[in-house]
């Protein structure tokens, strides 16, 4: 079920960036792939990029201990 909703998710947001790609024009696609791509690549995103990865992977490790804790 969770793979079917992460799919439907998916899909839905392809729709929805086909419908707006196709209403604005190529223009404005590549105005939003650029406003897009310069937040991703701003200094303060990649800080918070990589903290969220340590911190799911810490999460993670976490997880497993209990896990084997458990089993």
């Amino acid at each position: 079920m969770r793979k079917f909703l992460s799919l439907l998710a998916i899909a839905a947001i392809v729709g929805f960036a086909y419908a707006l790609g196709a209403r604005a024009g190529h223009g404005r696609f590549e105005e939003i792939r650029d406003a897009v791509s310069s937040a991703w690549n701003d200094p303060k995103m990649t800080k918070a990029r990589k903290r969220a990865g340590k911190k799911a992977k810490a999460t993670r490790r976490a997880i497993a201990k209990r896990a084997k804790k458990r089993a």
